[in-house]
C-alpha cells in the first residue's frame, strides 16, 4: 500500500513526491541468502525491514539511478532531477526481452524509479538532498521497506554522515518481485525557527523493473 506518513504539523506538507551525488559504489555489497519478502518493523505502520545483506546470486551493480531533491524545494511544485549513470559511461546493449520504457505520465510520483534489470542483475538507487532545509533522519527510519515485496528487491542500505544522501541496491531474481516501494524519512526545517524545530515526514516512492516481461 502506497502512503505518505507525516509528523504532527503535516498539514503544511500535504502530498510530496521527491527524490538523488557521489561516486557509484565500486565494490559489491555483502551477500547472503536473503528472504524474498520483508519483515515488518517497529518503525510504524506499513514499515518493513530492508535486508543488510544481498542474495549470493546477485551480481555487482551495473548502473546507478540517481534522484536529486533540489534546493528551494516547494511541495506544491516539486522539483527533482533523475538521471542514470553507468560505470564506463555507456549503457549496456538493449536486451531483446526488455519492455518499452515507462512514460513519465505512468509514474505515480516524481520520486518513482524505473530500472531495467535482468535475472541476477542489480543497480544502485541513490537519493540526494540538495535542499538546504532538508535532511534524512538520524535513525534506521531514513530508509525502510514500504511493502512486503521490498525484502525481495532491495538490500544493503547506506547513508552518508552528513545525512544528505542514502542509497540501496535494487535487484531482480527470476520469479521475484518486479515492483516494490520504500519509505524515506526526512526532516524539514521550520520556516520561522529553523534552529529550533524540524518537521518529520515520510515519503513512499516505488521502484519498477521494466527490464523483464
Amino acid at each position: 500500500m502506497r502512503s505518505v506518513v507525516m509528523g504532527a504539523t503535516a498539514a503544511l506538507v500535504g502530498q510530496l513526491a521527491l527524490a538523488g551525488c557521489s561516486k557509484p559504489a565500486t565494490t559489491a555489497p555483502a551477500q547472503t541468502s536473503a528472504a524474498t519478502t520483508a519483515t515488518k518493523t517497529s518503525l510504524g505502520p506499513g514499515a518493513y525491514e530492508i535486508p543488510a545483506d544481498c542474495p549470493t546470486d546477485v551480481g555487482k551493480p551495473q548502473v546507478t539511478y540517481i534522484t536529486t531533491i533540489k534546493d528551494n524545494f516547494d511541495i506544491r511544485k516539486p522539483v527533482v532531477d533523475q538521471k542514470t549513470e553507468y560505470p564506463d559511461g555507456n549503457p549496456p546493449p538493449k536486451r531483446a526481452e526488455q519492455a518499452a520504457p515507462t512514460t513519465p505520465e505512468k509514474k505515480k510520483t516524481r520520486m518513482d524509479t524505473i530500472v531495467t534489470l535482468g535475472d541476477g542483475q542489480s543497480g544502485i538507487v541513490r537519493i540526494i538532498i540538495k535542499a538546504k532545509d532538508m535532511r534524512f533522519r538520524d535513525d534506521e527510519a531514513a530508509v525502510r521497506g514500504g511493502d512486503k515485496y521490498s525484502g525481495g528487491m532491495f538490500c544493503n542500505v547506506k547513508k552518508t554522515d552528513d545525512k544528505k544522501q542514502v542509497e540501496f541496491l535494487a535487484y531482480y531474481k527470476k520469479g521475484g518481485p518486479k515492483t516494490a516501494s520504500y519509505n524515506l524519512g526526512i526532516y524539514v526545517q521550520d520556516v520561522q525557527l529553523p534552529d529550533a524545530f524540524e518537521l518529520p515526514i515520510f515519503l513512499d516512492p516505488e521502484v519498477e523493473n521494466n527490464g523483464v516481461q
